[in-house]
């Protein structure tokens, strides 16, 4: 919003911090260069963080269109999925990453310098990605642009090799009471759970 606008109306406001666009970890993109937009509603106002949780995920979401595309090539591929919290302090990334033996790393583009350390602090890491951030501009050597690794992919799908009691992906807890420890989910479960998401977005 353009300070003149912001001058205008704040004096009319009681509680301003609702209307200035400014929360903790809010994406902000150049309108007129996104090629769809969203509108997320929820009937109530807020003075800090969001008034729903359905709202927080889903526009964690449609800002990591990347991620979703991710985790279904790491399925397809016949691998399997980590997925963690873009907040994450790098000390407990780099611990589950470790503890998994990951061998690549997905993040947004924002998060350079985090990827960076964690490559380094992870062994197993082999290859970074950075989704929306330029191919000249990557913080290491083993880490990729998402846009440049797309442009190069095959536009044949690759061979499905699992079956449904295959691994698909770890579920780390928060590990409040010490190091978290990965919980297992089978591609039988994995679309239950999905299923049980939806419902409660629903809801």
């Amino acid at each position: 919003m353009h300070t003149e606008a912001l001058d205008r109306i704040l004096p009319t406001v009681t509680k301003p911090g609702r209307y200035t666009g400014g929360e903790w970890n809010s994406i902000v993109k150049d309108w007129e260069a996104s090629d769809v937009r969203w509108a997320l509603a929820f009937p109530d106002v807020y003075d800090i963080g969001m008034s729903n949780l359905g709202l927080a995920i889903l526009y964690d979401r449609l800002n990591a269109v990347e991620g979703v595309l991710a985790i279904f090539g790491i399925l397809k591929a016949g691998a399997t999925f980590v997925g963690v919290n873009t907040t994450t302090k790098v000390d407990k990334l780099a611990y589950v990453l470790n503890n998994c033996q990951a061998k690549g790393l997905f993040a947004p583009g924002r998060q350079a310098e985090t990827v960076a350390e964690v490559m380094a602090a992870v062994p197993s890491l082999t290859l970074g990605v950075l989704c929306e951030q330029d191919a000249d501009a990557m913080p290491h050597s083993n880490v990729k642009s998402f846009p440049a690794l797309l442009a190069a992919a095959s536009p044949e799908r690759p061979a499905n090799p699992c079956i449904d009691i295959d691994l698909a992906c770890l579920i780390y807890p928060s590990g409040s009471t010490g190091h978290p420890t990965g919980v297992m989910s089978t591609h039988t479960t994995l679309p239950f759970a999905a299923s049980f998401l939806l419902l409660e977005l629903a809801n």
